[in-house]
């Protein structure tokens, strides 16, 4: 930790294991962690641009929505 300056906190989320946890609870932690200054609400509307219907959208907005929500997770991992 010396060498790289981080902390505690640092070594433990790098080491955590995010295989059991909700990814949209994942995101919604970063997103508070991240971003403080939102409310309750205002990260209610950042998830909202991840949401699809299989039925009613197309397919290639499916697509885009699901890579954007896989990259957002990758973020919230790191």
């Amino acid at each position: 930790m010396e060498e790289t300056g981080g902390n505690i906190s640092d070594y433990a989320r790098l080491n955590a294991d995010y295989s059991n946890i909700d990814e949209k609870t994942l995101l919604r932690e970063y997103y508070k962690k991240t971003k403080p200054y939102l409310e309750h609400d205002d990260v209610d509307l950042l998830m909202e641009d991840y949401l699809y219907d299989e039925e009613l959208d197309e397919d290639r907005d499916i697509r885009k929505k699901k890579l954007a929500f896989k990259e957002e997770i990758k973020m919230a991992m790191w």
